[in-house]
């Protein structure tokens, strides 16, 4: 990805209200101050990286978090992906519609982001990772039935058969 992209989407975001309102917010929340640093730093990254491939990865987890901690509204959302539009950096970057907030949520002690709950009898461990409440099998491929769990609970794991 040329970096000028970085530079233009940096442009348009410093002008921006939402800058200011995230940038007011840092200034003020000690926490908010080093997820909203990590994403300026890995903007000003991509911004200078003349020799390699910006990590996209780093700049959408930032993004990510920042929407998970700054209660973004509807129109900075919007806001914020017409620069990326604008910039030539979306689909690669993109804010996520709102309903993310809803399922996921930020552990600010681990720096993760909690994908919901895909069983009602997984629990998170302390990584923030969910586990099964037994271990998966070696087998190839299987599959989690909570219904099969529920109704005894020592199985759960369901392996379908190999292929013909």
């Amino acid at each position: 990805m040329d970096n000028t992209n970085y530079i233009q989407f940096w442009s348009l975001f410093i002008e921006s209200n939402v800058y200011t309102r995230l940038r007011f917010k840092s200034q003020n929340e000690l926490a908010f101050n080093v997820i909203f640093t990590e994403f300026v730093s890995n903007i000003t990254d991509a911004k200078v990286t003349l020799d390699k491939t910006p990590d996209e990865h780093s700049i959408q987890k930032s993004l990510d978090i920042i929407f998970l901690t700054a209660n973004i509204t509807e129109d900075e959302r919007i806001e914020i992906n017409t620069m990326l539009d604008d910039s030539g950096l979306s689909p690669l970057i993109f804010c996520r519609e709102t309903g993310y907030v809803e399922t996921h949520s930020y552990d600010n002690e681990t720096n993760k982001i909690i994908v919901p709950q895909p069983y009602p009898s997984w629990s998170l461990d302390s990584s923030k990772v969910w586990q099964p409440p037994m271990p998966c099998p070696g087998a190839d491929f299987p599959t989690w039935d909570e219904d099969l769990y529920q109704s005894d609970n020592t199985k759960g794991w369901v392996v379908a058969p190999a292929p013909a």
